[in-house]
């Protein structure tokens, strides 16, 4: 076997073991989520679920590090040693971004707890800590992403969401409420950092072009995955904030199932990132690669979306238990909508990997755009997942259309 054929095939053997992990990571994820849908009252699950979606939000930083890190890591075909390079220079920025970010949010805790009816200010407490710990595992994981070292990735995430499995659904299980829960959550990202250490033997300083070219990358990946973080968990942060908590906590738990259409599929716009930008660099056609990735994504979530439609009262009850049955009916727009949003993610995803940074700043617009609306558009929980329908039907429709024409320009 050739040198080459053997890099092809631990490459390959490195995305499945992606996918797999993936799958298991998301699997566990749902059981830390379900043992506090089930153990806590729906008041105390939307503290957990505000602390889980502000992380998310938060994490828009955290992958615009791993974005900007994997994408020149791609684009620029370096070797492992200039790589590590790269990524030491880039963690110890990405921690002390962390560190004030996790600083005003600490100082802010009181007013956040008063804007989203939180119990205590634990929630808030969580992601402060967290914080550095988090940019730096995006770093780490954009490092082995870029050198498509998937099975290290896969890693990563899988210490995770064992760590947040173990010490959170744990905590939550013995009785520790709201507490356990978001420590749960800072321990997890501490542990997707340590896995993936960075050696700092013999390394040096990466040259200016290369710096220059990942600190390029680092605006339009953060504009991107703000649109995304704007657009998939605004809608909680609004009922956090407009309805009453045990509602709030209803629907925290209905958008628990929907999105896991956008977390299922999301492996994907992970494999084609590096693959994407190396085509485009070696000048190949991407289009090939963009219909397989949107058309996967689309039978997943429509598959889904109807399996939901099918029964919804059996799936919600079975799934997050007989007290969320009244609210069944609230999955099925709800799952819909994140089918159209994993679309158009998966595309914008891909015009960022070869090179329009518009797809970006588009996204970002984008989601500032959809926040603003719902937040403006909110009688009932019912009216506001109408909107949202609407809104990523067009947002679906907008995207791909800007996507399919880029890529052919780019032939």
């Amino acid at each position: 076997m050739t040198a080459i054929a053997r890099s092809k095939r631990t490459k390959a053997w490195g995305a499945a073991a992606l996918l797999a992990g993936s799958a298991l990571v998301h699997a566990g994820n749902y059981g830390f989520n379900l043992v506090a849908v089930r153990a806590l009252t729906p008041a105390q699950y939307a503290d957990v679920a505000l602390a889980v979606t502000l992380l998310l939000i938060a994490g828009f930083v955290t992958l615009g590090f791993q974005m900007a890190t994997a994408r020149t890591v791609a684009e620029q075909l370096v070797d492992a040693g200039t790589a590590q390079s790269l990524a030491g220079w880039l963690g110890e920025r990405a921690v002390r971004t962390g560190c004030l970010i996790g600083a005003a949010t600490l100082a802010l805790s009181p007013v956040l707890r008063t804007t989203f009816q939180t119990e205590s200010v634990w929630p808030f407490a969580a992601i402060g800590v967290a914080m550095p710990w988090a940019l730096l595992s995006g770093v780490r994981r954009g490092f082995v992403q870029g050198m498509q070292r998937f099975g290290k990735l896969a890693l990563s995430f899988q210490a995770e969401m064992i760590a947040r499995v173990a010490v959170g659904a744990g905590l939550m299980a013995a009785g520790f409420g709201v507490i356990g829960g978001v420590l749960g959550l800072t321990v997890s990202l501490v542990a997707a950092a340590t896995v993936l250490p960075i050696s700092s033997e013999k390394r040096t300083a990466p040259g200016a072009g290369l710096r220059r070219a990942a600190i390029r990358s680092i605006g339009p990946a953060m504009a991107l995955l703000l649109g995304e973080a704007l657009i998939t968990h605004g809608d909680l942060l609004i009922v956090k904030q407009a309805f009453d908590p045990a509602t709030a906590g209803e629907f925290a738990a209905i958008a628990l199932l929907g999105r896991a259409i956008f977390f299922v599929t999301w492996p994907v716009s992970m494999l084609i990132f590096p693959m994407a930008t190396r085509r485009v660099t070696a000048g190949e056609p991407t289009r090939p690669l963009l219909l397989v990735a949107v058309a996967g994504v689309a039978m997943v979530g429509g598959l889904a979306t109807l399996a939901a439609a099918a029964a919804p009262d059996r799936v919600v009850a079975a799934v997050l238990g007989a007290k969320y049955a009244g609210v069944a009916h609230w999955l099925i727009p709800y799952a819909a909508a994140t089918t159209l949003f994993s679309v158009a993610a998966t595309a914008l995803s891909f015009g960022v990997a070869i090179g329009r940074d518009g797809a970006g700043y588009g996204a970002a617009a984008a989601g500032a755009a959809v926040a603003v609306a719902l937040a403006t558009f909110h009688p009932t929980i019912d009216a506001l997942l109408t909107a949202e329908l609407i809104l990523m039907g067009g947002y679906a429709a907008g995207t791909l259309t800007w996507v399919w024409r880029i890529t052919g320009r780019s032939q």
